[in-house]
């Protein structure tokens, strides 16, 4: 509650609540926000629930001055705490929280049990997902012997977005029972492998952003078998790199604000390159191609006469400090491209054959220039007007 002056509020009496009884709550379909209404900390495993509610108590994850995002692995109710859990019928439920106080520690740290509780043939991957000082942490797929390739009990939805985020989730407004998006995604064990679509999303104020880029990490790898590979393809830059090698995948954020599409397969090497979106891995080399098509007229000139902008080709075998840039034949710079930091991968920019000021440039031989770390590569492009 913020005002512009002082002001004196009264709440009237306080009501205790009786601990001789279950706490009732009623859920209405979707996500609520509760709390626990005794002084004391309760174990959610002993808050009375049907299958109906989520075994997920999602929690808040940050500070003050540090604006994280959800935990989707809280164990146990603090007093004093908002808690974010989810009806996924479509008529009213109820929960009832027990007056019994938790054994041991009263915190509300989380307790990653998808890693202890894999059995045999079962893994499971965990990925997060960064924008300045956003995060989304608790992203999980993987494979278990009880899952299904649609929804089942194992699976958890994305919790209703903050003003501010940054969100990792697998869509599923395709399944027939509960569709949503989801969080925590997993299907039932393949001998041969599976890919998982996702989506990451920005929406972080201009103001806020340090560096106007997401950053996917693999956190966690548990129970993989030793031969099968992962993939990350981003869809949106036709870029495939060995995340389990890598473990870290950055992309641009048009002024913190993104949607972008990727697809991670593991599996047996047959298996990924079979469902690689019929991309390729990462570049042995550093490389810059030539710009296509070439000649090409400038955007200012008319669509009639032929192409308004050419592409530009690169590939970076490791993450390096990236910088494109367009000069004439008297070293005179044009315009930048793109600088920046790039993982390893495919790349592409565009040039609509305009100057830094956004005017176009007169006909002639032009040079695109490519440092990367220590390499540099230029190549000749013609524009016509």
């Amino acid at each position: 509650m913020i005002t512009r002056d002082a002001k004196l509020l009264d709440a009237g009496a306080g009501k205790s609540v009786t601990t001789a009884q279950n706490y009732v709550i009623t859920l209405p379909p979707g996500w609520s926000q509760i709390g626990n209404p005794f002084n004391f900390t309760v174990d959610w495993g002993d808050v009375i629930r049907g299958s109906n509610v989520e075994n997920r108590l999602v929690g808040y994850e940050g500070t003050l001055n540090e604006a994280t995002g959800y935990d989707y692995m809280r164990k146990q109710m603090v007093p004093f705490e908002g808690y974010f859990v989810k009806n996924i019928s479509s008529s009213p439920t109820t929960i009832e929280i027990p007056p019994k106080a938790a054994a041991g520690s009263a915190t509300a740290k989380p307790v990653a049990d998808w890693k202890s509780a894999l059995r045999g043939n079962e893994w499971a991957l965990q990925i997060t997902a960064a924008c300045d000082r956003y995060l989304d942490k608790d992203n999980y797929l993987g494979s278990l012997n009880n899952a299904s390739d649609e929804w089942d009990a194992n699976d958890f939805s994305e919790a209703p977005f903050f003003d501010q985020h940054v969100a990792l989730y697998f869509p599923h407004l395709e399944w027939k029972k509960y569709p949503d998006l989801y969080t925590g995604d997993f299907r039932e064990v393949k001998f041969e492998g599976d890919y998982w679509d996702f989506v990451v999303r920005s929406e972080v104020a201009k103001s806020e952003v340090a560096r106007s880029e997401v950053v996917l990490k693999l956190a966690e790898v548990q129970n993989l078998p030793a031969d099968w590979e992962i993939v990350l393809l981003d869809k949106a830059s036709r870029v495939a790199i060995n995340f389990g090698e890598k473990k870290q995948y950055t992309f641009p954020s048009d002024n913190g604000k993104s949607v972008r599409e990727f697809r991670i397969v593991v599996g047996k090497k047959d298996f990924v390159e079979t469902n690689d979106l019929n991309l390729s891995g990462v570049p042995q080399d550093f490389a810059l191609g030539q710009n296509y098509p070439n000649p090409f007229w400038s955007a200012a000139t008319s669509r009639s006469a032929g192409n308004p902008s050419t592409r530009i080709d690169y590939e970076l075998p490791t993450t390096s400090q990236v910088k494109i840039s367009v000069y004439n034949l008297s070293g005179q710079l044009v315009r930048t491209l793109f600088n920046g930091e790039q993982s390893a991968g495919r790349y592409t920019v565009s040039w609509d054959g305009a100057n830094t000021f956004g005017e176009r440039i007169a006909s002639g031989v032009y040079l695109v220039r490519m440092e990367a770390g220590k390499f540099v590569a230029t190549r000749k492009m013609v524009v016509v007007r």
